[in-house]
């Protein structure tokens, strides 16, 4: 066990015991989290069966010190087992990496170990005119619900089994301008002023209509991972959604237009849109449909196109997608209240390629449940969806506190 990892568990003990305490002398402390445990199994390149998976506690904690002033904050610790060390080579198609040197083997592993962290960690004050939060803090936007191109700030990454969205540090104005409107404005600290985030946003909201407007900019980083060097690109945005619900079926849409910074150094350093429309149909409490239609104009339509920066850019969460036109679907069907049924399919409609997961979740009880998450792609040909990752599931099991 290294030193830092000796720390972090000092700390992270600590906080428990400063959880503990503060929540005995205030009781109005809100003290939550969850532990999970997730094990996963797939055929690697040659059929080879690989487990991995994680163990992980999340303490959460929350309270008014008055009526004006709030704050929040959780704390992570998770123990990676199994597979630790993944071979990015191993995750794309031989015919993509025949011609690189046979030294790149080893450039590109992604090491998974045992850490503690913080995703949030901030202070609110709530006046009459406004809402002002500085620290490191939550910023989810759009409507979609498998992608959201208003949402600049988070990517998820497939490859870490623990994954959730980290907070962004800087300080965050909300503004309420009457019973319909409201005003968010955001400011993300980087070393220079002038590469720090700043983000706009306009919400309105009109019984079962909302809509919002975003500009803004942020320096977006891409990597050159033929020549292993980094590439920070200025990129400026501007975009819209709308959600309306018609006769019981939810329509949305997003778009989204970036100008990014020319760059010799980088193909992808270009305009482009980025754009979702979904639709959604709940039955009663017993079943759910949804569907969506993303474009990502960074990505190419010809699998032809498809390059080590391509895959190695999705990987590591600097790009959205591989191929440029996905639809996804999913239906979530609840047989009792311990079973629920809620696959999901992928489809590219650049190159055909098709990923199902038959996920399925057992409710125990209000605290407890059981997830099975499963992952079938068709073939294995260099297509967006046919290869990475394998074919395999994960068993994963859940206790809220």
């Amino acid at each position: 066990m290294s030193n830092n990892l000796i720390i972090r568990l000092f700390i992270f003990t600590s906080f428990i015991f400063f959880t503990e305490t503060i929540h005995a002398e205030m009781p109005n402390v809100n003290v939550g989290g969850y532990v999970q445990s997730g094990s996963g199994n797939r055929f690697a390149k040659g059929g080879e069966l690989k487990h991995d998976g994680n163990n992980k506690l999340r303490l959460e904690l929350g309270a008014h010190i008055n009526e004006r002033v709030s704050f929040g904050a959780n704390i992570n610790y998770v123990d990676y087992f199994g597979e630790t060390s993944r071979h990015l080579w191993d995750w794309i198609p031989d015919s993509e990496t025949n011609d690189l040197p046979a030294g790149d083997y080893e450039t590109h592993v992604m090491e998974f170990e045992d850490k503690v962290y913080l995703n949030d960690l901030y202070m609110k004050y709530d006046s009459d005119f406004f809402d002002f939060t500085m620290g490191k803090q939550q910023l989810v936007m759009g409507v979609g619900y498998a992608f959201n191109p208003l949402d600049v700030m988070n990517i998820k990454n497939i490859m870490d089994p623990a994954y959730e969205p980290s907070g962004h540090t800087g300080y965050r104005f909300d503004f309420s301008l009457g019973t319909h409107s409201s005003l968010t404005m955001f400011y993300g600290q980087e070393e220079y002023a002038s590469k720090s985030t700043k983000i706009l946003k306009l919400d309105n909201t009109f019984d079962s209509l909302s809509f919002s407007f975003l500009a803004g900019e942020r320096v977006w980083t891409f990597t050159d991972y033929y020549k292993m060097n980094d590439i920070g690109v200025d990129r400026r945005f501007a975009g819209s959604d709308v959600k309306k619900n018609i006769a019981g079926i939810d329509l949305w849409a997003e778009v989204m237009y970036n100008w990014m910074e020319d760059s010799i150094e980088y193909k992808d350093s270009k305009d482009y849109i980025e754009a979702v429309a979904g639709v959604g149909k709940t039955y009663g409490d017993k079943a759910e449909i949804i569907v969506e239609y993303y474009r990502y104009g960074l990505a190419d339509t010809d699998m032809g196109e498809y390059d080590i920066n391509d895959w190695f850019g999705y990987f590591y969460g600097q790009k959205k997608s591989i191929s440029r036109d996905t639809v996804f679907a999913t239906v979530s069907y609840t047989v009792n209240e311990h079973f629920i049924i809620n696959p999901y399919i992928l489809h590219s409609l650049n190159d055909g390629s098709v990923k199902i997961n038959p996920n399925c979740t057992f409710p125990v009880n209000e605290s407890f449940e059981l997830v099975f998450v499963g992952a079938l792609p068709r073939t294995k040909q260099a297509k967006a969806f046919n290869f990475y990752g394998g074919t395999g599931f994960m068993v994963l099991g859940r206790y809220t506190f």
